[in-house]
C-alpha cells in the first residue's frame, strides 16, 4: 500500500489590521453572535468577564458557552480568546475589558484549506480546536478585579439559561432510568460498596482519586464522613428528581435523544434550587443536592446501564444563602 505523504498547515488566525483601545468599538457579543457578517474583521471592544481563554458577558453567556446545545446558542453571550500574552490565559474568573479583531473559527480554517497546499492537513490550533464561533485575535486583555459566577436557580433562569428539562407529565424518564436510581438507594441504604463501586463511576477524568483500589471512593459511595451522600441513607424518601439533557438540533433531526440526570435531595427540601444545567448536575458538597448521570459504559445504543457522577464542583459557585442551609 502507498501512502502520500502530507504536510501539516496550522489554522492559527492572524490578526489583520492594527487594534487598540482607541480604536476598538464598543460591542455586545450577542449582537455579534446574532449578526456576525458586518463585525468581522473589525476591531472591537468588549466589557465583561475572562476565564481560560474565553470571554462572557454575564453569567447568561457562561451558561450558554457550557450548555450541551452551544452550538445552537451562536455566541449567545460568549466567545474564544487569543491572548497577545500568554500569561493573561489564567483558569479564573475576573472583570475585564478586552479587544481585537473579531474572527471566525470556520472562516478562519475555510480561508487556511483554501491557502494550503496539496496532500495538506489543516488543523486549527487553540479556542478553535475544541469549539467552534467566534474569536478576539489577539485579544489584548486589562483585567478590573476578580469576579465569581453563581449558580442560577429557579423555572426562569432555567427557562434562559439551561439545558436541563425537568421531568413532568408527558415527560417521563425512562423505566431503566428510575430502576437505576431506585438500585442506586438500595446499595445506599444496605450500605453495598462493592454494588455501589459496581455502578457508580467518577465522571470526571479530573477526580482526585489515588487509590489503585478506589477504596477511598467507595468509601465516599457508601456515604462515610463527609460524603455528601451521608443524607440519603437516613432519609426515608429523599426528595428526587429527574433532567433531560438537551441535545444540538441537527442531532435531535437525526433522532439522538438527551441523557438523563437523577438528583436527590439531600437539603430535605430543593424546590426552585435544582440545577437548571448539566454544568450544576454535579455532587459537590456545597451543592443541596447530588447528581448523577444515567449513561451506557460501551457507548451502545441500548438502555443506559451504570451511573456517573461528579464529586467537584465542575460548574458555579452555590450562592452564600442556598449553601448555608445545607451545612
Amino acid at each position: 500500500m502507498l501512502l502520500a505523504a502530507a504536510a501539516l498547515a496550522l489554522a492559527t488566525p492572524s490578526a489583520g489590521p492594527t487594534c487598540t483601545l482607541r480604536t476598538a468599538v464598543p460591542a455586545s457579543a450577542r449582537e455579534m453572535g446574532r449578526n456576525p457578517n458586518p463585525w468581522l474583521g473589525r476591531c472591537v471592544r468588549l466589557d465583561g468577564f475572562v476565564s481560560w481563554n474565553k470571554f462572557y458577558a454575564d453569567i447568561g453567556g457562561a451558561y450558554a458557552e457550557a450548555a450541551s446545545d452551544r452550538v445552537d446558542r451562536h455566541n449567545d453571550g460568549w466567545l474564544g480568546l487569543y491572548f497577545e500574552r500568554g500569561r493573561d490565559w489564567k483558569p479564573v474568573l475576573r472583570r475585564a475589558t478586552v479587544y481585537g479583531i473579531l474572527h471566525d473559527c470556520g472562516r478562519d480554517y475555510q480561508a487556511a484549506a483554501l491557502a494550503a497546499g496539496p496532500n495538506t492537513l489543516v488543523m486549527s490550533t487553540g479556542y478553535c480546536h475544541y469549539q467552534g464561533g467566534l474569536t478576539l485575535v489577539p485579544a489584548v486583555f486589562r483585567a478590573a478585579g476578580p469576579a465569581r459566577f453563581e449558580r442560577q436557580m429557579g423555572e426562569a433562569a432555567r427557562v434562559r439559561f439551561g439545558d436541563l428539562s425537568p421531568a413532568g407529565p408527558g415527560h417521563d424518564p425512562p423505566a431503566t432510568v428510575v430502576r437505576l436510581a431506585d438500585h442506586f438507594l438500595d446499595l445506599l441504604r444496605t450500605d453495598d460498596g462493592p454494588g455501589l463501586r459496581a455502578l457508580v463511576h467518577l465522571w470526571s477524568q479530573n477526580d482526585p482519586e489515588t487509590e489503585p483500589d478506589g477504596s477511598a471512593f467507595t468509601t465516599w459511595l457508601r456515604g462515610e464522613g463527609d460524603s455528601p451522600l451521608r443524607p440519603l441513607k437516613s432519609a426515608a424518601a429523599p426528595q428526587r428528581a429527574y433532567f433531560q439533557e438537551a441535545v444540538r438540533r441537527d442531532a435531535a433531526a437525526d433522532g439522538q435523544v438527551g441523557g438523563w440526570h437523577i438528583c436527590f435531595c439531600r437539603a430535605g427540601d430543593c424546590t426552585g434550587r435544582w440545577p437548571i444545567s448539566a454544568i450544576d448536575a454535579d455532587s459537590a458538597p456545597s451543592r443541596p443536592y447530588v447528581c448523577l448521570r444515567a449513561y451506557r459504559h460501551d457507548l451502545g445504543p441500548e438502555e443506559p446501564d451504570r451511573l456517573g457522577i461528579d464529586r467537584q464542583e465542575r460548574g458555579f459557585t452555590e450562592p452564600s444563602a442556598a449553601n448555608a442551609s445545607t451545612r
